[in-house]
C-alpha cells in the first residue's frame, strides 16, 4: 500500500510514507498467522474446543507450547533439579513409588506410628495386662523345668537345671495329681507331701514318705529363679 510516490514529495511525506510502509509489514506479519478468534495482542492463538491456546512463532505460525522445543542449557537446569530432589537417597528410595512402598503404601502413616506407639507400655512404671514375657535382659531369670514324680513314697527324682547353684534364689512349681488338680511342689498335705531341693548341678524333688501315694508318678513342673 503506497499513498504517495516519495521521487515527488517533501521529506515530510517521505517519513510518513515510511511510517505507513513499516506498519504494513507488522500488520502482515499478523495478518498471515492471527486467526479470528486472537488474542486482543495478536501473539495468543484462541483456543478451539479440546485444544489449548496456542503462541506465535517468529517464522509467523501457530506453536502448541507443549511441543515447544527444549534447549540443551533448559535439559541441564531439569536434571540438575531432579538430582538436587534426589540428593544422595539410596537407590531403593529414589522414586516416589519406592517411598510408597516404604511406608506401607498407607497415606495415613504418621497416624498408623502414632496409635501403633500408644498402645505400648512405658520405661518408666509399666503397667501390663495379660501375660507378660520376660526376656533375658533382667536382673531376675527364670527357668522351667518338667519332669515325673518318683513312683515310690519317699522316693526322690533329680534333674540337671545347668545353672549356677550359688544364684537359684527361690523354686516354685505344681504337681499334677489328677484331671485339672495341682499341688504346689513343697507343700505338706495329707497322701501328697512333697519338697524341693538344689545342689550345685541338680533339681531334687521329693515324694514325703508314708504321705505322699496321691502324687507317685505324676506330672510336674518347677520354676527356678536366680539371679543373672
Amino acid at each position: 500500500m503506497t499513498f504517495v510516490n516519495s521521487s515527488q514529495t517533501s521529506p515530510d511525506l517521505q517519513a510518513l510514507n515510511d511510517r505507513i510502509s513499516a506498519l504494513e509489514s507488522l500488520l502482515g506479519l499478523f495478518g498471515a498467522a492471527t486467526p479470528a478468534a486472537a488474542g486482543t495482542n495478536g501473539l495468543v492463538k484462541g483456543a478451539a474446543a479440546g485444544e489449548q491456546a496456542y503462541l506465535l512463532r517468529g517464522d509467523r505460525a501457530w506453536q502448541n507450547p507443549i511441543n515447544l522445543p527444549i534447549s540443551t542449557a533448559t535439559t541441564a537446569a531439569i536434571n540438575n533439579a531432579i538430582a538436587s530432589l534426589i540428593a544422595s537417597s539410596p537407590a531403593t528410595l529414589d522414586t516416589l513409588n519406592e517411598l510408597a512402598a516404604a511406608l506401607g503404601n498407607d497415606p495415613n502413616f504418621a497416624t498408623t506410628i502414632i496409635n501403633s506407639l500408644a498402645s505400648k507400655a512405658p520405661l518408666v512404671s509399666p503397667n501390663f495386662t495379660g501375660f507378660t514375657t520376660l526376656g533375658d535382659n533382667v536382673a531376675i531369670k527364670k527357668k522351667l523345668l518338667t519332669g515325673i514324680t518318683a513312683a515310690s513314697q519317699g522316693g526322690t527324682v533329680s534333674i540337671v537345671h545347668e545353672l549356677n547353684g550359688a544364684k537359684i534364689v527361690d523354686v516354685s512349681g505344681v504337681i499334677f495329681y489328677s484331671a485339672g488338680s495341682a499341688l504346689p511342689v513343697n507343700s505338706r498335705q495329707s497322701t501328697a507331701a512333697s519338697f524341693w531341693a538344689t545342689n550345685t548341678t541338680d533339681f531334687f524333688l521329693t515324694n514325703e514318705s508314708g504321705n505322699s501315694s496321691a502324687i507317685l508318678s505324676k506330672t510336674f513342673y518347677a520354676v527356678i529363679e536366680y539371679v543373672a
